[in-house]
């Protein structure tokens, strides 16, 4: 069985976390590429973590959307102060 060195993986699932969306998806992208070197333990790690960015970045860009709904008027113009 093969598998990814911890040093190597897991700078890459921290990484996967970032708040910074390139910093995650080139993360996401190395992951991907890796994925068939990993451990059945390391892919369930990296699917565990794929799923938890996610969750969060959904999470971020609804409380985003209501923001600038609370923002606007009925009729969509900026509300004022």
């Amino acid at each position: 069985m093969t598998t990814i060195s911890a040093s190597k993986l897991d700078p890459l699932l921290e990484a996967l976390q970032s708040v910074d969306a390139l910093t995650s998806y080139q993360a996401a992208s190395t992951l991907e590429v890796l994925k068939l070197d990993m451990s059945d333990e390391q892919r369930a790690q990296f699917e565990a973590a794929l799923a938890s960015a996610s969750h969060r970045r959904y999470e971020s860009n609804q409380a985003n959307e209501k923001l600038e709904a609370e923002k606007e008027d009925d009729w969509g113009i900026p509300a004022k102060g």
